[in-house]
């Protein structure tokens, strides 16, 4: 019997088909390549190069993974197969043309950005998690799973509505959403609420009894709340105003804030040790309030808040008081930050608690009331005093301050003593001011002593050729016109000093003081410093100052002639100024006045007493770049001055197209190592320039000194202003109070100024090593204009331009017996002359032929100069 082929033919092609369309069932077609590149590579080898997503392929279960969509038209076909295992953020940064989606994957926790869709597919059942952010579109979400723990919805804004909230919800999170209204019953299990920015809801549902925490923030139409759970650990609410009634908050809540409530009183309870904020609200009543908050506690604008209730803990990290109708002082805890603020009727400040920690930051603000601030805390870094109109002087700052900050109509003119971290934004009270019976001070008088008695009396004089240095710390000031000095450490015991550099003092009495601050406020005074001259000693000298010269512009000449000396001088300043620029004026204006050349006769120039000549030049638009020019000023009588040589300064610069008016510069730049040893001196100018649109009252130069200089070698030189300044711990302080500097637009020439003081060097620089410093400019209150940086360096190049044709050469140099001295062709000269630092000749040789030889052997080391037919150059004598 045979059987036929064609039912068994039949079946093996129903087999076929059936196998075919599993493989149909088990590849699916991503259509999106950019979707697809995402595919591959978060479930590696699931997508074939045809673009075919085999389903069932292991890879598609993953963990967390973000799903950045940032181009057009996506599709994300193909991601309901994705099996996620942790949170899936799907960010949407592109929505033009995306399709809709037909399912999500199966995921535990998703979270969505700026989704294109106004309605959703149905979630995953196993979902616990959900996050939706700046859906501009949604208008509806699907039935949630029964599962879900956590909902958040922040910047809905078209969502009305939300559905049923399952039983097992436990974090609900609303927040930016201007149409929805009102609220699904809340689950049980409920433990986290947050209701921020909807200004369409209405009342609450009720509040679960197993709440823990509550946030209401910005809720306009929330006008009755129901009553709080028992077990509420945390309740901040702000923002109501509609809300009326009294909130009484449960004993458990450790962080509480009530905020801008302004129809609602509270009843505060317990012990909110983590956070405590009472603002703005109808009423308080603290009566069952166990201690306040270690971290913040802020008691702020509470109307029948008359007293603060005295609480722990022991110690706060922040406390505010503000606004409050206190008239008689708190007594405050311990308190890292203290700012007390906004209460016209208080007159006097409780005493700090005493506590090492104590107010590290004090902030008083809006105070009108008060006149005089107790003893600061020493712990104290930061003080900020806003708007205290009675206040005019202040207690010792503590030396550990750091930020000291005087703001709107706070009339502080001055500090009552100087802290390691001054700003230099004030000068420093004297004990004779308003505020003397608050400053702590070592003060005394430096004077010439005119009869050797050691006392200051009838016919002795200020010295103002000196300064004043205080151990341990480094302070270091100068006198003023009066011989005054002033300082103002800390209490401890100081060992005072007088430094100089005019060498005509011959002794000192006494060498040293003993400063005794026992306490603050204490005042050591009478610590004066006697000084003896030679008497009979004529002594000008003078310093030139310049700015540079732009075409088109004026330029500022600062002339200064100081009598240095121990007599009175009568004679006359020259100023030859050529004739690339031309005369624009001068204060004082010139006795006589040329083309070129300017004179200012001047007689009986008493010791000490200076003349300051401030003269401006205009340089013509046509005068080209680069031209030179030479500025020389001197101070006759020459021939009968002790020093000739600094009677005279000259200027050689040429025109340049512009500057910064705001600079520091140091001359010399280099030194030799020589020089260093020999105390040779370098000194800074600082220029400074108003730029602004209105005077500066006060211009202040702050410059923190190198350590390579020596801070108690300090000597002012001169200064366009009157000043006052001061050395701590190496921190140079110039202060031009009441300058009323003219800016820029009202008054060009008159907006400048500038302070130039020298300093030596430390003796163990070495060959190679470079002395750097920057100054900072405060004009009024500020920020600072920071000038570029003013270099010199210790090089063995010194002197190499000096040998030029024209000039006497010299060999060796530095010297130690001998120094050759080549004269420059052609010269008559007759004689050469060796001069010390004051100008005194001290050596003399007669030329024989082309040189001189000169015995410098027994000269003391230091930097002399040898002048020969009118020619001067420098040399070291080791």
């Amino acid at each position: 019997m045979s059987t036929s082929i064609f039912p068994r033919i039949a079946a093996s092609a129903l087999c076929l088909g059936a196998i075919l369309t599993g493989l149909r069932g088990q590849f699916v077609y991503l259509p999106d390549t950019n979707f697809r590149a995402w595919m591959s590579n978060v479930a590696p080898g699931s997508v074939d190069s045809n673009g075919y997503l085999d389903t069932t392929h292991a890879a598609l279960n993953i963990g967390g993974h973000l799903l950045h969509v940032d181009w057009p038209n996506s599709d994300l076909t193909g991601i309901e197969y994705l099996h996620v295992s942790d949170e899936l953020y799907i960010e949407f940064v592109d929505t033009t043309g995306a399709a809709p989606l037909s399912a999500w994957p199966a995921a535990v926790s998703m979270g969505l950005y700026n989704l294109p869709w106004s309605t959703l597919p149905a979630l995953p059942p196993g979902l616990l998690s959900l996050g939706f952010e700046h859906c501009m579109a949604l208008t509806a979400l699907p039935t949630l799973p029964a599962g879900l723990a956590a909902l958040a919805l922040i910047e809905t804004p078209a969502l009305a509505a939300l559905p049923v909230l399952p039983n097992s919800l436990v974090m609900l999170r609303v927040m930016f959403d201007p149409l929805l209204s009102s609220l699904p019953a809340l689950p049980g299990a409920l433990e986290i609420l947050a209701l921020i920015d909807l200004p369409a809801l209405g009342p609450l549902p009720v509040l679960p009894t197993g709440l823990l925490r509550l946030d209401l923030d910005r809720l306009p139409l929330l006008t009755t709340l129901q009553p709080l759970p028992p077990g509420l650990e945390v309740l901040r609410i702000s923002d109501a105003p509609s809300l009326t009634g009294a909130i009484t908050v449960p004993a458990l809540v450790h962080t509480l804030v009530l905020s801008r409530l302004p129809q609602t009183a509270a009843i505060v309870n317990g012990s909110p040790v983590e956070e405590l904020v009472l603002d703005s609200l109808l009423s308080v009543d603290l009566s069952g309030l166990v201690e306040y908050s270690y971290n913040t506690t802020t008691l702020r604008y509470l109307p029948n808040l008359t007293t603060v209730p005295v609480l722990g803990p022991d110690t706060v990290q922040t406390f505010i008081v503000d606004g409050l109708p206190l008239s008689a002082p708190p007594q405050l805890p311990v308190a890292h930050y203290l700012r007390l603020a906004n209460m016209p009727a208080m007159t006097t400040l409780p005493p700090w608690p005493v506590d090492p920690y104590n107010c590290a930051h004090l902030t008083l603000d809006g105070m009108d009331g008060i006149t005089q601030l107790p003893s600061l805390p020493l712990a104290c870094i930061g003080l900020r005093l806003k708007d205290l109109p009675n206040l005019y002087c202040l207690p010792p700052l503590p030396n550990n301050l750091v930020d000291l900050f005087i703001e709107g109509s706070t009339p502080i003119t001055c500090l009552p003593n100087d802290f390691d971290n001054n700003p230099g934004l004030l000068p420093m009270c004297g004990v004779l001011d308003s505020c003397d019976h608050l400053s702590t001070a070592i003060t005394g008088r430096i004077f010439w002593d005119q009869n050797t008695n050691g006392a200051y009396d009838a016919g002795d004089m200020p010295f103002p050729f000196a300064t004043v240095w205080s151990t341990p710390g480094t302070f270091g000031t100068g006198p003023d016109s009066t011989g005054m000095y002033w300082m103002g450490p800390v209490p401890g015991n100081y060992t005072v000093q007088a430094q100089w550099a005019n060498p005509y003092v011959t002794a000192v009495n006494p060498t040293v003081h003993t400063g005794n601050i026992p306490t603050i406020n204490a005042v050591d005074s009478l610590n004066d410093f006697a000084f003896q001259l030679t008497p009979g000693i004529q002594d000008l000298v003078v310093d030139v100052t310049p700015n540079v010269a732009v075409p088109g512009f004026m330029s500022n000449v600062w002339i200064n002639v100081t009598n240095m000396g121990t007599t009175s001088v009568s004679g006359s300043v020259v100023f030859d100024f050529g004739t690339v620029q031309t005369w624009a004026g001068s204060t004082p204006p010139p006795d006589v006045l040329t083309i070129d050349q300017a004179i200012w006769n001047f007689s009986n120039l008493a010791m000490a007493d200076a003349l300051a000549m401030h003269v401006t030049l205009h340089t013509d638009s046509t005068v080209a770049l680069g031209t030179p020019y030479t500025w020389t000023a001197t101070a006759d009588p020459v021939a009968t001055d002790q020093t000739p040589l600094d009677n005279q300064r000259t200027v050689n610069d040429s025109v340049v197209a512009g500057f910064d008016p705001n600079d520091k510069h140091v001359l010399p730049t280099e030194l030799t190592p020589a020089q260093v040893i020999a105390g040779e001196r370098v000194t800074y100018t600082i220029r400074f320039q108003n730029t602004g649109t209105y005077l500066a009252q006060r211009v202040v130069l702050m410059d923190t000194l190198s350590g390579l200089l020596e801070w108690n070698s300090m000597v002012p030189v001169a200064a366009s202003h009157e000043h006052t300044w001061y050395i701590h711990n190496g921190v140079l302080h110039v202060v031009f109070d009441h300058i009323l500097l003219p800016d820029s637009t009202t008054n060009e020439p008159g907006s400048h100024g500038f302070f130039k003081f020298s300093m030596r060097p430390v003796s163990t620089l070495i060959l190679g090593d470079a002395v750097e410093n920057t100054a900072n400019i405060y004009f009024d209150f500020n920020q600072p204009v920071i000038t570029n940086a003013a270099v010199f360096s210790v090089s063995n190049t010194v002197g190499i331009a000096e040998e030029d044709a024209g000039l006497p050469q010299l060999y060796p140099n530095p010297a130690t017996d001998q120094l050759t001295v080549l004269l420059p062709p052609p010269t008559t000269a007759t004689v050469v002359e060796v001069l010390d630092a004051l100008g005194r000749v001290v050596r003399t040789a007669v030329p024989v032929g082309p040189s001189a030889q000169m015995d410098v052997a027994a000269l003391p080391a230091g930097v002399y100069h040898v002048r020969v037919a009118g020619q001067v150059v420098a040399f070291i004598k080791l």
